[in-house]
């Protein structure tokens, strides 16, 4: 069995190398693969000739649902830590801009 696949690239995807059974006289090439959650690249990876693509696949689709799912976390942090927030003032005076500026700071929460 040839090796497994390697290191996420800069682009997300996954970088598998050479492998498998000879085809024509030659192992089939590495490569690179995006993640893909269509069925058809699923059973494509079922009958690649090099089995680190299937792998590779896998790892892509991990890793981008990895991402997904922490993006929608660090949305939902971002949006308590704002709504927790006092509204600034509507059309206040630049007292009233002060004021809110000083509460805030005080509060602890400029600069978040």
């Amino acid at each position: 069995m040839s090796g497994a696949a390697g290191p996420r690239n800069e682009d997300g995807s996954v970088t598998y190398p050479a492998g498998g059974e000879e085809v024509d006289g030659e192992v089939p090439e590495g490569g690179s693969v995006h993640a893909k959650s269509d069925a058809l690249y699923r059973q494509a990876a079922n009958i690649h000739p090099n089995p680190d693509y299937g792998r590779a696949l896998g790892y892509a689709n991990r890793i981008a649902d990895a991402l997904k799912e922490a993006t929608g976390v660090v949305r939902e942090a971002g949006k308590s830590c704002l709504d927790s927030l006092p509204e600034p003032p509507k059309d206040g005076s630049p007292k009233d801009d002060a004021s809110w500026w000083r509460v805030r700071r005080s509060s602890g929460s400029e600069g978040r």
